[in-house]
This record gives structure tokens, C-alpha cells and sequence, in this order.
């Protein structure tokens, strides 16, 4: 792996925000761009993009080491302060492009939602539609 610059997570507790229901804390690595790191189980951490709940991409057979090299990577891609799902379309349009990228650079040990991977900005834009129609 790369060079990359992993400074900037805070280790802790932090929040995550849930549609329809109370925010959960759970415990791992925050970015001060709005996303998080937690160890979702023994073989795969989560990369969380905390306003909105959103697992951004599944890390699977990696180290702590190499989570924070593939998150610092997709924390510093572009601009997460975004509160809603649709909101990068207006922050940051490539992000969703950005992201790709890196899924692709980093596969296998990246996966998108556990089966086959689809384009970031794909799976943001089905989430916001099913959580749309969860809270009308």
C-alpha cells in the first residue's frame, strides 16, 4: 500500500445517525471530515458516513493498519459535511466517481455492499430513495 497520511481520526466513541430511529454509538476511529471507522465484526470493519448513517464501503481482511490507509484515503477523496443523502451532489458531484476509484484500486478487501459492487454514487441515490420512503 501506498504512502498515505492517516493523522486526523480521533479513537472513541462517536454517533451515527439512524433513520427513523435513535442514533447508535459505537466505538472505533472518526475523521474530521464526517466519516467514521468501526470494527463491524472479526473480519470486516465499516466505513460511516456519520450525518447520515451511510455505510459508505465494508473493509474485509485487513488489518487496523491498512483500514486507516483505504478510510484516511476515501476520508480525504473529496467533501463529506453533507447531512443528507443527496447532499454530495451539490458538495462535491465527483465524489461518488472518487470513491469508485478507490473501491477499484483496493478490491477485493473493499466491498461495496457485501455481493457485488455497484458505483457509489448508485448505491447513495437507492438509499436515499428507500429512506425517503421509509420516513413519508
Amino acid at each position: 500500500m501506498s504512502e498515505v497520511d492517516v493523522s486526523g481520526w480521533e479513537e472513541g466513541t462517536f454517533k451515527i445517525a439512524q433513520v427513523g430511529r435513535d442514533p447508535i454509538w459505537v466505538n472505533g476511529m472518526k475523521h474530521p471530515n464526517g466519516i467514521g471507522v468501526h470494527r463491524h465484526d472479526a473480519e470486516r470493519w465499516v466505513l460511516i458516513h456519520l450525518a447520515t448513517g451511510f455505510a459508505i464501503v465494508g473493509l474485509r481482511d485487513v488489518s487496523i493498519e491498512e483500514a486507516m490507509i483505504i478510510s484516511s484515503e476515501i476520508a480525504t477523496a473529496g467533501d463529506w459535511k453533507f447531512e443528507s443523502l443527496s447532499g454530495w451532489q451539490n458538495r462535491d458531484p465527483m465524489l461518488g466517481m472518487k470513491v469508485q476509484a478507490l473501491v477499484d484500486l483496493y478490491a477485493p478487501c473493499v466491498i461495496v455492499d457485501g455481493s457485488t459492487p455497484e458505483p457509489i454514487g448508485h448505491q447513495l441515490a437507492m438509499a436515499e430513495r428507500v429512506r425517503g420512503a421509509r420516513t413519508n
